[in-house]
């Protein structure tokens, strides 16, 4: 019986143990998701940021293909003197 009641003990308290060892995880698992949320937001506000830093650069260089298109043909058409 004695041995019964040690291993009783025992059990419980391997429970309990693994009851608190679950409750931190848990808690570091919501704090990693927090933060990998935060992570996540700052990356996508960075690549919106990117991309109309991208998006202008593309009508910057249209704009400057335009313009050195019209000075070729503006050349092109000059008389040679």
């Amino acid at each position: 019986m004695e041995i019964r009641k040690k291993l009783m003990s025992e059990i419980e308290s391997l429970t309990v143990r693994l009851q608190e060892s679950e409750s931190r995880l848990r808690n570091e698992v919501e704090k990693m998701k927090k933060k990998m949320a935060v992570t996540i937001t700052e990356l996508e506000m960075s690549l919106d940021a990117a991309n109309k830093n991208g998006a202008a650069l593309q009508n910057t260089t249209k704009v400057q293909q335009q313009k050195i298109q019209v000075r070729r043909n503006k050349l092109a058409c000059k008389p040679l003197h």
